[in-house]
């Protein structure tokens, strides 16, 4: 058990986190996320929504998450949380908070050609490319 000063000093430290308010970019955004992600593999489907429709930074430290179901709407509202802790903390930014948006279907993303889709699996996948170019696969 802590001591009346270490419980004091540890209620302090983390008033002093969610009051923070120290700026930050979209690049830095983006970085953090990526770390979120990185410790979170298991969550699928907040990976993939964050991948496929990054979020953007707004005004007065609200970050805007597009969605393009009411299911991928549900798995970021339940995340919200645990990830608007992350970003308290490692944006030192007390702040933030987080919009989930439902897309408009004009938004959602160009229909890829079959060559488009083959080169964007292959960028994102490097065992997918290696086995392409052994194969001596061709691309069309």
């Amino acid at each position: 058990m802590l001591n009346d000063d270490g419980q004091k000093k540890e209620t302090t430290a983390a008033v002093q986190i969610t009051e923070a308010c120290s700026p930050f970019s979209q690049k830095e955004l983006n970085a953090a996320l990526k770390e979120y992600i990185a410790q979170n593999q298991e969550k699928k489907i907040v990976i993939s929504t964050i991948e496929s429709t990054p979020p953007v930074l707004k005004e007065d430290f609200f970050i805007e998450i597009p969605v393009e179901n009411s299911f991928q709407e549900r798995e970021i509202l339940n995340e919200r949380p645990e990830m608007l802790s992350f970003l308290h903390k490692k944006l030192n930014n007390g702040k933030i908070r987080i919009n989930v948006r439902m897309m408009e279907q004009k938004e959602n993303k160009k229909m890829l050609s079959p060559m488009e889709r083959m080169k964007s699996m292959m960028d994102r996948n490097e065992n997918l490319k290696r086995l392409v170019i052994e194969l001596n696969l061709e691309l069309d």
